[in-house]
């Protein structure tokens, strides 16, 4: 039965639903505009067409949020200074209504029962550990924004949106935002030089979270070639590598070639067509590399300064050990705060408490150990140092059960399309699982995105399918 607000009122009380919406919508948006400006008014203006997007159409509702997440939230808020950060809250509320939203859309979507669960607990321990250890009521809850805002968006991929056109859509729609990080991250290296503001729509400093949006990409267009056969995907990939070489994301070196030969080794049955592809694909980027040195030395150069910072950031950045409380390498970092736990009384069991290494828009709220030094330089540290063991036992379970339910729905999926977006997903979990110890992913902003995205596609994919196929297989 398709949801409808107004059901059950008649035609005066409707009236009169709408006139007071559009009443206090126009008092919101003048009071905004009176007290905070311009920037504020359109941003309300845009969040409560969402709303009504959300209670009608919640699939264009789904397009526009990706849309403000990429192309609107980084260049209007973090480097024109032109949005209020109130405006990026309010999307984050309009992702909850719209979760709420999904659950009144259809019965609960199976693969999210079996993921909300090792979730729940993960929250329920979080919980725990912040009310041992007496962390300020707001900061949990501002810490939970963070971590579950892409979770809800999943859960509404999969819940309310009904054809396969419309999750193949979704799934262009952030191939194009990649393809468009490649002017955006040419123009910025003109002005800035190689440096962390070269991160496309991203923000300022946003090139580690960039990284882990191009290597999604990446296998993407990688898992087409093997599946549809088409060479043109692979030759697309080289100018991908681009935006990594402007930028400062060292670690590209690293996470992509790692994730393609994982890949190349979990497909029997396309091994050798894999192989080809991962053989023209290394001919052609060194081509196209090749080709870029002679002809512009700006890359030249910026390839030259990336290599050098490559071999500085491995000793800095990575392996680096803790002097005059500088934070510590990313894989030393995990090691610091196993130390830490074993110090504090309980500290293996509850670690200091959810949020502590949060930080906020609001100096009250902002976590004692983001101010202070603490061994917090990646998801996998800081899960440690929060919760303890138990909740990185926690988060690693959903990890693995992503994995579990990829495998499965790759194995019963018979559609290319739908097998190539499953294969790519494989590489896109292991990103996520090597980039716990890169950055803090869940909790950022931009690169946790593709990890909860692509399992909404997927399980929104399944139960597409089986209705399709009349519940026998898909």
């Amino acid at each position: 039965m398709k949801f409808s607000l107004m059901k059950g009122l008649n035609t005066s009380l409707k009236n009169k639903f709408f006139m007071l919406i559009l009443g206090l919508f126009a008092i919101s948006v003048l009071l905004a505009w009176w007290f905070k400006g311009f920037g504020l008014a359109i941003g309300i203006i845009f969040e409560m067409y969402l709303i009504i997007l959300i209670i009608y159409k919640p699939e264009i509702a789904i397009f526009l949020i990706i849309i403000f997440i990429f192309l609107l939230k980084g260049p209007f808020e973090d480097v024109l200074n032109l949005m209020p950060r109130e405006v990026v809250w309010g999307v984050d509320i309009n992702i909850v209504f719209l979760f709420l939203r999904s659950l009144l859309s259809r019965p609960l979507n199976t693969i999210y029962i079996r993921v909300l669960i090792p979730l729940s607990i993960f929250i329920f321990w979080s919980i725990i550990s912040s009310i041992v250890n007496n962390i300020n009521f707001l900061t949990v809850v501002l810490s939970f924004k963070d971590h579950l805002r892409y979770v809800f968006l999943s859960f509404a991929i999969a819940n309310v949106v009904y054809t396969e056109f419309t999750l193949k859509k979704l799934v262009q729609l952030f191939i194009l935002i990649g393809f468009f990080q490649i002017p955006v991250t040419i123009y910025q290296f003109s002005i800035f030089g190689q440096c962390d503001y070269v991160s496309g729509t991203l923000g300022r400093h946003g090139t580690g979270e960039l990284l882990i949006v191009i290597d999604s990409l990446v296998l993407i267009l990688f898992s087409f070639s093997i599946y549809f056969k088409k060479t043109k995907y692979v030759l697309l990939i080289p100018f991908f590598i681009i935006p990594l070489i402007l930028g400062s994301a060292r670690a590209s070196l690293i996470l992509m070639p790692v994730t393609l030969l994982f890949l190349l080794f979990i497909i029997p049955r396309f091994r050798v067509r894999a192989w080809k592809s991962f053989t023209l694909l290394i001919f052609n980027v060194g081509a196209i590399l090749f080709l870029t040195f002679l002809l512009f030395s700006p890359v030249k150069m910026a390839s030259k300064e990336f290599l050098i910072d490559f071999n500085k950031g491995i000793k800095q950045q990575v392996i680096s050990p803790v002097v005059d409380n500088k934070k510590p390498g990313r894989l030393i970092s995990p090691i610091i705060a196993l130390k830490w736990l074993k110090e504090k009384p309980g500290g293996f069991l509850v670690g200091y408490g959810f949020g502590i290494t949060k930080e906020s828009y609001f100096e009250e709220y902002t976590g004692k150990f983001y101010s202070e030094f603490s061994p917090k330089a990646n998801q996998l540290s800081t899960v440690i140092l929060e919760g303890g063991i138990p909740s990185l036992l926690f988060y690693l379970f959903i990890i693995i059960l992503a994995f579990k339910i990829n495998i499965e729905f790759f194995k019963k999926v018979e559609p290319l399309y739908w097998k190539s977006i499953s294969f790519a997903y494989f590489g896109i979990i292991i990103i996520y699982l090597l980039g716990i110890t890169y950055m803090n992913i869940w909790r950022l902003y931009y690169a946790t995105f593709p990890f909860w995205f692509f399992l909404g596609i997927i399980s929104g994919a399944e139960k597409i399918l089986l209705v399709k196929n009349g519940g026998k297989s898909y």
